[in-house]
């Protein structure tokens, strides 16, 4: 019989990141100073017991729409994610199309002061990625827990199929809580200011030899 160390049973740990969910989460209550975020340091701050091995990190987030400066800042962001290790990003797509005015149903409404276009743009395909990395993970035992940071209720049903297999924790970011999320996971909890103060890239982060990104001056 052997006399070694006991093992210690660990639990593999992924955690799924909704992009859109946290970012706007971060502006409401913190503006735009803890936008610069490590996302794998980030996500080793949310493991709760030290028998847990974090897996792999999964960020789902689409391209900016609007304007150039804040496409250039994404870009920035996401050259500087590129040194995080284990961490995949997943991409979906923002759709533009017109609005429509509630009361007459006009498909494409004017701003009645400078007479353009109003076009209205929704994130595409983020929800429908994140429930399938989730579901698909669980089944194949990907993981033992699922850390979800995020509150969108699109995702209760493939938050509530992957708990009926493995352990499902919500973390919300902030202003993002709801009961729903709540009932659905297997736990939950709220994301401290502290989470993502701890958890910041330097201001220049090198990508490659000889070649550093710069933290955007909007986000210090």
């Amino acid at each position: 019989m052997s006399s070694g160390e006991p093992t210690i049973p660990t639990h593999n740990t992924v955690v799924y990141i909704d992009g859109y969910n946290l970012y706007h989460g971060l502006r409401d209550r913190h503006g735009r100073k803890y936008l610069w975020l490590d996302l794998t340091r980030f996500a080793r701050g949310l493991l709760s017991d030290p028998r847990q091995e974090l897996v792999s990190v999964k960020y789902f987030t689409s391209a900016a729409p609007g304007s150039r400066d804040g496409a250039k800042r994404q870009q920035i962001y996401w050259k500087a994610l590129e040194t995080c290790a284990g961490l995949q990003i997943i991409k979906g797509r923002y759709r533009e199309k017109p609005t429509r005015c509630s009361v007459c149903g006009t498909k494409e409404a004017e701003c009645r002061i400078c007479g353009a276009k109003l076009r209205f743009r929704n994130e595409k395909m983020t929800d429908v990625n994140i429930a399938t990395h989730l579901v698909r993970d669980a089944c194949s035992g990907t993981f033992d827990v699922a850390v979800l940071v995020g509150g969108d209720t699109d995702l209760l049903a493939a938050v509530e199929a992957a708990k009926a297999l493995r352990r499902i924790v919500v973390a919300f970011p902030p202003d993002r809580e709801n009961d729903d999320m709540k009932r659905a996971a297997s736990g939950w909890f709220r994301l401290s200011e502290g989470k993502f103060k701890t958890a910041q890239f330097p201001d220049v982060v090198t990508v490659a030899p000889g070649i550093t990104v710069t933290r955007p001056v909007l986000w210090r």
